[in-house]
C-alpha cells in the first residue's frame, strides 16, 4: 500500500481511486492537490487605543477546500469520452447541492486508517473538449475545487457500548485532534439515572424496561429524545463538558438503581482532525 490513497466518492456513489502521475493503470491521476495540510483560519481580536498589540478571542476556521488537476490517459475513442462523461456527471453539475466524499486511506501503527472529508463542488468546472478526448485519449479537468461545508476531517465516530455491570469506573477514549461532544443512547430500565464525562452528572428521568433515550450534547444541536421520539430537552437539563482532545481514559458517570441484564449505554465520540493523515 502507498503512503497515501486517495479516493473520490461522486455525488453519484461512483468510486475513483487516484493514481499518482506516473503510475500506470488507473483512471484518474491528479495534479498539485491542495488542502490534505488544513483548513484556512483567521484569529478574532480585540484592540483598543494605545494598546500594544492586540487581545486574542479565538480563531476562526474556514470550510476546508481541496483542490486539484485531473488528469487521464487512455486509449483513444468513444470510450474515453464515456469516462470524462462519467466522472464529470460524479463531480456535480448541480451548483454543488449535491454531495460526496473525499477519502485518504493510509496505515496508522500498521493499521489501515481512514479519513475523508463530505464535499460539495465550490466552483464550475472548466469546459470539456470532448472531441480532443475522442481524439487523443487524454482529458485534463484544471481547478476542481471540492469544498468541505465544515474544517475537520473525520474518521469513523469511537462507540463504546457498556452494560449496567460495566459502569462503575467506565471510561472512554478521545484520539481525535479535537475536544468533542457525546452523543449517549441509555436503554433501561434504569432509575433516576446521572450522566457524564468527566465529573459531570446530570440527572435524568427514570427509563422504563426496554426504553431507548437519545441524547445530543453538542449544544449546537442539543436533543434529547424519549422512547417515543418526544422531545425531553427541559431547561437546565443540559451538558457542558467535552471529550477532551488526545486523551484515553476519560472518566464516565453513569450511575442509577433498578438495572437490570438489559440496562445498557453506548456512547459515541465524534473524531475530527487538523489535516488528512
Amino acid at each position: 500500500m502507498r503512503a497515501e490513497q486517495f479516493t473520490i466518492v461522486g455525488v453519484d456513489e461512483a468510486e475513483w481511486p487516484i493514481g499518482e502521475i506516473d503510475e500506470p493503470g488507473t483512471l484518474i491521476r491528479v495534479k498539485d492537490i491542495t488542502g490534505l495540510g488544513g483548513a484556512g483560519f483567521s484569529h478574532d481580536d480585540d484592540q483598543n487605543a494605545d494598546q500594544a498589540g492586540v487581545t486574542w478571542r479565538d480563531a476562526m476556521y474556514d470550510p476546508n477546500i481541496i483542490g486539484m488537476t485531473i488528469r487521464s490517459q487512455l486509449m483513444p475513442g468513444d470510450q474515453a469520452v464515456s469516462v470524462e462523461k462519467a466522472l464529470r456527471r460524479s463531480l456535480g453539475f448541480q451548483a454543488g447541492r449535491r454531495l460526496g466524499e473525499f477519502r485518504v486511506d493510509s496505515l496508522l501503527d500498521g493499521e489501515p486508517h481512514r479519513r475523508f472529508q463530505v464535499w460539495r463542488l465550490a466552483s464550475t468546472l472548466a469546459s470539456p473538449t470532448y472531441s480532443t478526448t475522442q481524439r487523443l485519449g487524454y482529458f485534463e479537468i484544471k481547478d476542481v475545487a471540492l469544498r468541505s461545508d465544515e474544517s475537520w476531517w473525520r474518521t469513523d465516530p469511537y462507540e463504546r457500548t457498556l452494560f449496567a455491570g460495566d459502569f462503575a469506573g467506565a471510561t472512554v477514549d478521545n484520539v481525535s485532534d479535537e475536544d468533542v461532544w457525546p452523543h449517549f443512547a441509555l436503554t433501561g430500565p434504569i432509575t433516576s439515572p446521572t450522566l457524564g464525562l468527566n465529573g459531570e452528572a446530570v440527572p435524568l428521568p427514570t427509563i422504563g424496561a426496554g426504553q431507548t433515550w437519545t441524547i445530543e450534547t453538542d449544544p449546537d444541536w442539543f436533543q434529547i429524545n424519549d422512547h417515543t421520539g418526544a422531545d425531553r430537552t427541559w431547561p437546565g437539563r443540559r451538558w457542558y463538558k467535552k471529550a477532551p482532545a488526545d486523551t484515553t481514559d476519560i472518566p464516565l458517570t453513569i450511575t442509577g438503581t433498578g438495572t437490570t441484564g438489559a440496562t445498557k449505554l453506548v456512547v459515541t465520540l465524534p473524531q475530527l482532525y487538523g489535516t488528512s493523515a
